[in-house]
């Protein structure tokens, strides 16, 4: 599980820094660990300022969706295989 939420953390730094890249943004010199030690605020935060409301929160729930899938997908593998 510890793995699993160190994943999560970097995976989601990644994908900000190389967003603000993309859309040539500033960051500073520390801002992938803000982000990693910060996600559950910082994601949101970053999505809704350069997105917008509307289309921040689309993304948002986007991505809390693909959470969820990838979780329902890991427990029915485990209820498969523990079978």
């Amino acid at each position: 599980m510890l793995l699993y939420y160190l994943a999560v953390a970097w995976g989601l730094s990644w994908w900000v820094l190389s967003d603000c890249r993309a859309r040539r943004l500033w960051t500073s010199i520390d801002h992938g660990w803000f982000v990693f030690y910060a996600w559950p605020v910082a994601v949101p935060y970053h999505l809704i300022k350069t997105r917008g409301f509307v289309r921040g929160c689309g993304t948002l729930l986007a991505l809390i969706g693909g959470f969820i899938a990838a979780y329902l997908c890991a427990l029915a593998a485990f209820f498969v295989i523990a079978k």
